[in-house]
């Protein structure tokens, strides 16, 4: 059976997620393709066929031509597929990205008496600690000319939606007063893949 990594949520309320999903994934049936799609019934029939029929003494080649993996590649309106040994791909190279005491990424690491702060934040006071964004199995493309934006808090902001609002609940204002301070050091590490 196919699994669709088209869209993971990896639990962030971001606008960029939203977007993007209702961008990528609902307007064009990409989060149902891998199971409706012509081609992905038809793989799942050979899946079947596979483990419920004995394919191989059936001599129908059993499943060892199908790719490990499958990506989905969305542009605009064209769907395309691409199959790749491994994920991430063997030729991906990672990248790091300091936090700079403003607020922005910077190729450099800050030095030891640097530090930028984060309106509001949710944690004890004086208390350190690691924020850590798992990046499911999925992959995105991003054109020349395009930008990653981070934002980091636990207030929301002004453009983020409605359904995505930290309200409501244990989501209290004096849960989540106070001040975050980045030290230097704080990093991204971006995963490329680079290719013509």
């Amino acid at each position: 059976m196919r699994g669709s990594c088209t869209w993971q949520y990896p639990g962030l309320y971001v606008l960029g997620q939203h977007a993007g999903r209702e961008v990528s994934a609902n307007s064009c049936g990409d989060h149902i393709n891998a199971y409706y799609g012509k081609d992905a019934v038809a793989r799942q029939r050979r899946f079947l066929d596979h483990f419920l029929r004995d394919d191989i003494a059936a001599g129908l080649g059993g499943l060892k031509d199908l790719p490990k993996i499958d990506l989905t590649i969305r542009r605009e309106a064209a769907l395309y597929w691409r199959a790749e040994k491994d994920f991430p791909p063997l030729e991906t190279q990672y990248r790091e990205y300091f936090l700079n005491a403003d607020g922005g990424l910077g190729d450099g690491q800050l030095d030891a008496t640097s530090t930028g702060v984060v309106a509001h934040a949710c944690g004890p006071p004086s208390k350190g600690y690691d924020i850590k964004v798992p990046i499911q199995p999925t992959s995105m493309i991003f054109e020349k000319g395009h930008k990653i934006q981070i934002e980091i808090g636990a207030r929301d902001s002004d453009t983020l939606l409605g359904v995505m609002r930290q309200e409501g609940g244990d989501r209290t204002d004096e849960k989540f007063a106070g001040v975050n301070t980045i030290f230097h050091g704080s990093k991204l590490v971006l995963p490329f893949v680079l290719r013509t």
